[in-house]
């Protein structure tokens, strides 16, 4: 069976047909919908294919990689209400490179004892 991999090159804003390496393994392109679900979900409950093709992404960029950690720390604050590790994240946050979280950063701080009260209060206004 004969793999074809497309690729788009901006410049010319033409589809390539270029003939894939048998060893070579690609990266299967991801959806804004199927990246957030990847990143958002506890890693233990991905299936296996969703696991390799998320390490495939953060091993080929970096900021993918951190991107990824930040979310996943975030994630587990909210599932375990730990409101406590706020500030850390928060300081980790604005000191990365990651500049399209920065705007996140300054939305949490501007409001930040809410933030923090959903973090550590049961209580949730949800169902009004």
């Amino acid at each position: 069976m004969r793999h074809i991999l497309l690729r788009v090159f901006p410049k010319e804003q033409k589809w390539q047909h270029i003939p894939a390496r048998k060893e070579e393994n690609t990266v299967l392109p991801l959806s804004t919908r199927e990246a957030t679900s990847l990143f958002l979900r506890p890693s233990d409950q991905l299936t296996q294919k969703e696991r390799e093709c998320l390490e495939q992404v953060c091993q080929i960029h970096e900021e993918m990689a951190l991107a990824y950690q930040l979310v996943q720390q975030f994630a587990l604050m909210l599932r375990t209400r730990q409101g406590g590790q706020l500030d850390a994240w928060l300081a980790k946050v604005a000191q990365s490179p990651l500049q399209d979280l920065h705007p996140f950063v300054k939305g949490i701080k501007s409001n930040i004892e809410a933030v923090e009260a959903g973090l550590i209060l049961p209580w949730s206004n949800g169902q009004t």
